[in-house]
């Protein structure tokens, strides 16, 4: 990102000593100084929620977000019944710091997806089955159901 810039702002520079103009100026202030700027910018931060896990029953269990917080809050304990039979596992998912003993990080489908798509390997690997049909739309159809003797 810094040789970007300076590629940039060597590029916008005048022959003649002068100064660059106000759109140039402008396009300079607008590149990311940071990656975490640049992931900003770009909105490349991916969607994830993390859940927790019990460690005993292997439960999942959902945040919940208060109205205008950004902060996850989870049960103490799991709620989890892991058979009708058997009583609630009541097992400690929280730690005294309230991060998750055992996070389970999911990475939501879409934003995934979209990943994967992005990757010019992926993409090549897709499109190969489509290419070889239509390079094959030129070879003569085959001859079923004739018997020759």
């Amino acid at each position: 990102m810094g040789l970007l810039f300076l590629v940039l702002r060597l590029a916008f520079m005048p022959a003649a000593g002068g100064e660059m103009t106000i759109l140039q100026q402008n396009m300079l202030k607008q590149i990311p100084t940071n990656i975490t700027s640049a992931l900003s910018r770009f909105n490349l931060h991916p969607r994830t929620t993390v859940y927790v896990t019990c460690p005993s029953c292997s439960c999942l269990h959902k945040p919940v977000f208060k109205p205008g917080s950004s902060v996850a809050e989870y049960p103490n304990h799991c709620t989890n019944k892991p058979k009708p039979w058997l009583p609630i596992c009541n097992q400690h998912l929280l730690p005294s710091s309230n991060s998750p003993i055992k996070p389970y990080v999911y990475h939501h489908f879409h934003d995934f997806v979209t990943s994967l798509l992005s990757r010019l390997e992926i993409d090549a690997i897709i499109d190969e089955p489509c290419d070889r049909l239509m390079g094959s739309l030129d070879w003569p159809a085959p001859l079923f159901g004739t018997v020759n003797f």
